[in-house]
């Protein structure tokens, strides 16, 4: 597929989910959408622009099973890598 696979530290994934809530807290606030679609325009659309669309920015049955788990207020409750929790 032409893309670099990189293996993330717990440190750096966290970092990364932190600022992907950041973004969400943004897009939330400046726009009149909902919480759950401010959370895809910082997830799953730029995976699916980005090309990667078939393997993430979502949770589905063959995905990598990156996430984080986020209160209703968009605060980080945990981090996982390939499924297993990182934090």
């Amino acid at each position: 597929d032409g893309l670099r696979k990189r293996t993330f530290s717990a440190r750096e994934l966290a970092e990364a989910c932190i600022r992907a809530m950041e973004r969400a807290r943004s897009l939330n606030a400046m726009i009149t959408e909902t919480a759950d679609r401010a959370l895809a325009m910082a997830t799953s659309v730029p995976a699916r622009v980005a090309g990667l669309g078939d393997r993430s920015g979502a949770l589905a049955p063959g995905r990598q099973a990156d996430f984080v788990h986020l209160s209703d207020g968009l605060e980080l409750r945990g981090v996982w890598q390939r499924g297993v929790r990182l934090a």
